[in-house]
C-alpha cells in the first residue's frame, strides 16, 4: 500500500514538473520573458546610430525581419532590425533618411528635407511589452511613464 501511494506521488509530482517545464519553453518560444526584452532593449540603448538610410526591406530569408541599411560618413555599412518597434516606424522611415541615435539613449532623431523629429524607441511589438514600462524608465529615467 506504502509503495503505491509512493509511487503515486512520484508520477504526479513528475506530470507536475514535467508540465511546467514545457509550458516555460513554449512561455519562451512564443511569449516574451524578462531575458529576451531586456537582451533586446540593451543592446539598442548601447548601440549608436549615425548615417543615412539606403535601404529597407523585409529579409525573407530570415523570418521577414523589417530591416533598413545606414552608410556613415566614412561609407560603413550597418543594418538594423526594427521589428521591435511599432510598425508604423518601418512604415514611415524612407531611404534618404538622416539617423542619429546616441549611444544610452532611447532616442532616435530621424531628419528628412522639412521634418525633423525624436522618435522614443519604445519596443511596442514586442509580446506584453507593456508590462516592462517600468525597465524602460530605469534604463533611460527621462522615459515618459
Amino acid at each position: 500500500m506504502k509503495s503505491k501511494i509512493t509511487l503515486t506521488i512520484i508520477i504526479v509530482v513528475t506530470f507536475i514538473l514535467g508540465f511546467y517545464t514545457l509550458s516555460q519553453k513554449i512561455w519562451n518560444k512564443f511569449g516574451t520573458d524578462d531575458d529576451i526584452f531586456k537582451d533586446i532593449t540593451v543592446k539598442y540603448y548601447n548601440d549608436s546610430i549615425n548615417g543615412v538610410v539606403t535601404k529597407k526591406y523585409i529579409d525573407w530569408s530570415q523570418h521577414g525581419y523589417k530591416k533598413i541599411v545606414i552608410v556613415n560618413k566614412v561609407n560603413q555599412t550597418k543594418e538594423f532590425r526594427l521589428d521591435y518597434e511599432w510598425y508604423g516606424l518601418f512604415t514611415f522611415i524612407e531611404p534618404g533618411d538622416s539617423i542619429f541615435k546616441y549611444k544610452k539613449s532611447l532616442d532616435m532623431r530621424l531628419a528628412r528635407g522639412k521634418i525633423d523629429t525624436i522618435i522614443r524607441l519604445n519596443f511596442s511589438s514586442l509580446k506584453n511589452s507593456d508590462y516592462y514600462i517600468d525597465y524602460l524608465y530605469q534604463l533611460d529615467s527621462i522615459y515618459d511613464k
